[in-house]
């Protein structure tokens, strides 16, 4: 699938909406689309940004987030498809003890770090999922040992979650 973030996604659905296709940068030819369905994410800061002209054309769901039990499960469903993906690392026996680790620091940092103690601490699903999309997108021949595996959760941990707790400049 394809990933775009902020007016780049309005854009790319407008001219959806406009064109009914895409114009290929190399031919300038149109690409017609006849049938295509779009998911995304927005949470409610995010979703202030569209107008009431731009939301007309989306059916609106409001989702409930993942209890953290639930959130362990999801979790260690991602991780252990990796594992058995990952040709290199022979068991997936990490997949829960990570999970349980990853929803525990996501649960405490929520808890701890609120949004009006600093505008940097919204604390989303996203953080958890960059965590995991770090994990999928490692060189596999790299995460041969169980410790190897650990190394990238940590490092992928303190991008996602640690990264914001650098001291504010006086």
């Amino acid at each position: 699938g394809l990933e775009l973030a902020g007016a780049d996604c309005l854009e790319f659905i407008k001219q959806l909406r406009d064109n009914k296709g895409w114009y290929d940068p190399y031919s300038n030819e149109l690409l017609t689309v006849h049938d295509v369905a779009f998911a995304a994410t927005v949470d409610s800061t995010g979703l202030l940004q569209f107008t009431d002209r731009e939301l007309q054309g989306f059916h609106c769901v409001s989702i409930v987030e993942p209890q953290p039990d639930e959130l362990v499960e999801i979790v260690e469903g991602v991780l252990d498809t990796w594992a058995k993906k990952n040709a290199f690392l022979k068991s997936s026996s990490l997949a829960r003890p990570l999970a349980q680790a990853l929803v525990s620091s996501f649960v405490d940092v929520r808890r701890k770090y609120r949004p009006e103690m600093s505008g940097k601490y919204i604390w989303t699903l996203a953080s958890m999922q960059s965590v995991l999309q770090g994990i999928y997108q490692s060189t596999p021949h790299l995460t041969v040992h169980t410790e190897d595996v650990i190394r990238l959760f940590v490092n992928e941990c303190n991008f996602s979650f640690a990264g914001r707790f650098e001291p504010d400049s006086k």
